[in-house]
């Protein structure tokens, strides 16, 4: 059972550098483990920090590109708390000292790791930390120059949450929303209703340029989601 849309079209696996609007910033994607989860550094090169989020299964290649860039990590960010978003906290807080930060709605999914890893069949890994930062909605977040706003986006899991850099153009959505689709609500926690109104109040409201980095599947853009997305019609 993959943690995301049963009609989504996933990514092969891989890695890719974008430079974004403002020049020295870099958006590192990456994609591992068995249901094709997408992982995220996003690194200012003026200040040599970065943040990481969803350090899932197999995600040691996310942990070479920061010791080859020479990042510092400042955060560790979980959109929520499923397994295969979840699965290397414990890996990168030792190896990066990264804070790690969750959405206060998701903590039970954080404690319940090596349960999840249980039911879905996968290797029982190291249980995660529990989070140095409890987010809640409205929360900023920095790396040297950039700001991020936490916006939380409840419906696929309690405490799934966003991360919007204005400045940047730029939102990582995890399971929420994906490119022509939205998240699975038929999990524990989830709620359908729910979903579709964060979407609409939380997502579709940002500007219509804005990259949407989401959890599984290529980008997209918010007016791409909000004129063509047949859920959210």
């Amino acid at each position: 059972m993959i943690l995301a849309c049963p009609n989504l079209l996933l990514c092969s696996q891989g890695t890719t550098d974008d430079a974004k609007k403002r020049d020295g910033v870099i958006v590192s994607k990456h994609v591992f483990g068995p249901v094709d989860t997408n992982g995220f550094i996003v690194g200012d090169v003026e200040s040599g920090r970065c943040l990481i989020i969803d350090p899932g299964i197999d995600s040691d290649e996310m942990l070479d590109t920061v010791r080859q860039r020479e990042w510092n990590v400042d955060w560790i960010l979980n959109t929520h708390g499923h397994w295969d978003h979840i699965y290397s906290n414990a890996q990168f807080i030792r190896e990066t000292g990264g804070v790690l930060a969750i959405h206060a709605g998701d903590i039970d999914l954080l404690e319940a790791l090596t349960d999840q890893c249980f039911w879905m069949g996968v290797d029982i890994g190291e249980p995660s930390p529990a989070p140095d930062r409890v987010l809640q909605d409205g929360d900023a977040l920095t790396v040297g120059a950039m700001e991020f706003s936490v916006l939380h986006i409840p419906g696929h899991s309690p405490g799934g949450a966003a991360f919007y850099c204005e400045g940047e153009g730029t939102v990582f959505v995890g399971d929420a929303l994906f490119a022509g689709s939205v998240g699975r609500s038929d999990l524990p926690g989830g709620n359908h209703a729910q979903l579709i109104a964060s979407i609409r109040t939380k997502l579709l409201t940002l500007p219509g340029d804005t990259t949407a980095y989401c959890g599984h599947g290529p980008e997209t853009t918010v007016e791409r989601e909000k004129s063509s997305n047949p859920f959210l019609k």
